[in-house]
């Protein structure tokens, strides 16, 4: 009885896969970037073909802006980017409606007759790929980037911080390469899991940037200038990364902010003014008498200010007891409100309490 219902199983099988299909893909919604494709049925359809075998002759159609890719048990045996209908043929299930005779159909039975009626352990998948340029995918830096802002018309020498956004598109240029790569024969996949470790590659590459404009020695107002520049070689430097290695293109790079930090910012400004104001005619345009005030003074390196900071040799400024860049312990001279220096616990002129 084993033998006839698996003669049985074997023919009936073999017959319903003798079908041809018809794959398409209706879009990619929500950042989907691969999706895998099912054969499209109408009500009417009496095709109850398995649903890992193609059958030969069966049309896999392809739309501008996605390609599709047929995989054999787990192997890429084709791939098509031609907008187009495209035939499939992998030898493993030929259709006596695409040409196949009564022997190969008699040869597909015996096959499956092998495995007890069931149909041979081959498994065709249809994935379609999108290859449109997926845009407005914004970045920022999640921490301040080391740099060295130097100008010597202010005597300014400071490792700062330097803070980006922006946003960035890609594309999907070699679809096997990205299938092999990143998603391997799974239901769906989305721009989601691709995007952080893009901006994760692309901060440590907005880092080499920063080192090399250090090296130049632009001075803070001409940053913006330096955009251009910037989108480009950030451009280059991750194709060259994510090209060849995961076959997708960073199609454009824009910044929408290229600046010091806040703080940093201030301490700068406040430098450049400090260095107008050692000339008395210039002092005399911002203050009556030419006599600066301590609130307007440049802060002075290893020593403690009113409000309890202290700028290190190295440029850092901190409150901390000891600088966090280069391990400098917080000096011992601090300058009260009033503008005296000290070393002791209280100022010698009015009397306040050293703020640390």
């Amino acid at each position: 009885m084993g033998v006839f219902k698996a003669l049985s199983g074997a023919i009936r099988g073999t017959a319903a896969n003798q079908w041809k299909e018809y794959f398409y893909c209706d879009g990619f919604r929500d950042g989907m970037l691969m999706r895998r494709a099912y054969r499209a049925a109408g009500t009417r359809s009496v095709n109850k073909g398995d649903a890992d075998i193609i059958t030969d002759g069966s049309v896999i159609a392809v739309a501008d802006g996605e390609a599709a890719i047929a995989v054999r048990n787990g192997k890429v045996i084709d791939v098509c980017t031609e907008p187009g209908e495209h035939l499939f043929q992998s030898g493993d299930a030929p259709s006596i409606f695409s040409g196949a005779g009564v022997g190969s159909f008699a040869r597909a039975v015996g096959r499956s007759f092998a495995y007890g009626g069931d149909p041979p352990p081959v498994v065709h998948r249809i994935y379609y790929v999108n290859t449109k340029e997926i845009v407005c995918n914004f970045f920022q830096t999640e921490r301040p980037i080391p740099f060295r802002v130097r100008a010597d018309y202010a005597d300014i020498d400071l490792d700062c911080g330097l803070e980006c956004s922006g946003a960035f598109s890609f594309r999907i240029v070699d679809p096997e390469k990205a299938y092999k790569r990143l998603t391997a024969s799974v239901g769906g996949w989305r721009s989601q899991a691709l995007l952080g470790q893009i901006k994760t590659e692309m901060a440590s590459v907005l880092q080499t940037a920063a080192g090399r404009i250090s090296e130049i020695g632009v001075y803070p107002s001409t940053l913006p200038e330096m955009v251009p520049a910037l989108e480009g070689y950030v451009r280059d430097e991750m194709n060259a990364r994510i090209g060849e290695l995961r076959g997708i293109e960073i199609v454009a790079v824009g910044f929408s902010s290229v600046s010091l930090t806040k703080e940093d910012g201030a301490l700068v400004t406040q430098l450049e003014r400090a260095t107008l104001w050692r000339t008395p005619e210039v002092a005399r345009l911002f203050f009556p008498d030419g006599v600066v005030p301590e609130a307007e003074k440049p802060r002075e390196r290893d020593v403690v200010g009113p409000d309890g900071k202290w700028l290190c040799t190295c440029g850092n400024l901190t409150v901390d007891k000891f600088c966090r860049e280069c391990g400098r312990s917080r000096p011992a001279d601090w300058i009260c409100a009033c503008g005296k220096r000290n070393t002791a616990n209280f100022c010698t002129e009015c009397g306040k309490k050293r703020p640390f």
